[in-house]
């Protein structure tokens, strides 16, 4: 995100420099004199490097998932089957999106435990835990959590 944004600085700085050359040669033309050369391109000094990178905010998971989201309103759901392009970017979306999830359901089972009460949100996790057969690993862990306060 950070090299589009230093992108499109550099775009905008050479369109300004171009605006401003256009500017000087019809003053310069009007006078009789000869203009100076077009500039071909222009480069962001440090503090306008730093001045962009300290703009850019990070991208998070959340910005990842409004972004499909709109995609697919506008364009089709194909987005959310073709997914990162590569390996490496699909296993870092996978533990973030498991973060996301762990994250989301710990807040919503200390505003559980604070409404009902701890103990009762234990009574609530030990009869889904022996109703169930998949993913109650992770629902176990936060059981002997709660139980524990």
């Amino acid at each position: 995100m950070i090299e589009d944004r230093l992108k499109k600085a550099r775009e905008r700085k050479f369109a300004d420099r171009r605006k401003a050359w256009q500017t000087d040669c019809e003053k310069l033309t009007s006078l009789g004199k000869k203009p100076r050369s077009q500039p071909k391109s222009a480069n962001l000094t440090l503090s306008e490097r730093d001045a962009v990178e300290r703009g850019t905010r990070a991208v998070t998971v959340a910005d990842y998932l409004y972004r499909l989201r709109v995609k697919a309103n506008y364009d089709d759901i194909t987005v959310f089957a073709e997914g990162p392009t590569s390996d490496a970017e699909a296993a870092a979306l996978a533990a973030d999106l498991v973060d996301l999830a762990n994250a989301t359901l710990v807040v919503h089972e200390v505003r559980l435990a604070d409404r009902i009460g701890s103990k009762a949100l234990v009574r609530l996790m030990d009869e889904v835990l022996l109703k169930s057969n998949s993913y109650t690993s992770h629902l176990s862990l936060r059981r002997d959590l709660h139980a524990g306060l």
